[in-house]
């Protein structure tokens, strides 16, 4: 089973948004402050308002494309085929991801999940991205 540390993202996120799971991961894998994120990705994608229920998503793809540097890190996508989580792991028992699922995305650091959601184990990886400092 697939133990995901729950309350470590959801620190990140200001009560006052509807939280945006990208941007908590980046505050995660950077140590950057959630807003400063934020200020970059509204200037990248205007469509995005956090304020807003329903406004709040991120496309990850294009926030991230396949390789990109962002606070100090590099984020380079692994551009691997769709595989199970457990898999995703055993692949990668070390290392700091952003993963991407089904509109979703949460954090893997040396093999531990954190994440907001307690159903991530249940979904296919459909990306992710190694996070390392720049």
């Amino acid at each position: 089973m697939i133990t995901v540390d729950q309350l470590t993202l959801i620190n990140l996120v200001p009560r006052s948004h509807h939280g945006c799971c990208v941007l908590a991961a980046i505050c995660f894998t950077t140590g950057i402050n959630y807003f400063d994120v934020e200020e970059v990705v509204k200037r990248e994608q205007p469509a995005f308002r956090p304020e807003v229920k329903g406004k709040g998503g991120v496309n990850t793809d294009k926030l991230l494309g396949k390789s990109r540097r962002l606070f100090g890190h590099t984020f380079t996508s692994l551009n691997e085929p769709v595989m199970e989580l457990s898999s995703f792991l055993r692949r990668h028992p070390t290392g700091t991801f952003v993963v991407r699922r089904r509109g979703h995305a949460f954090v893997v650091k040396d093999g531990k999940v954190y994440d907001w959601r307690s159903d991530t184990d249940r979904y296919d990886v459909l990306d992710a991205w190694q996070v390392e400092k720049a």
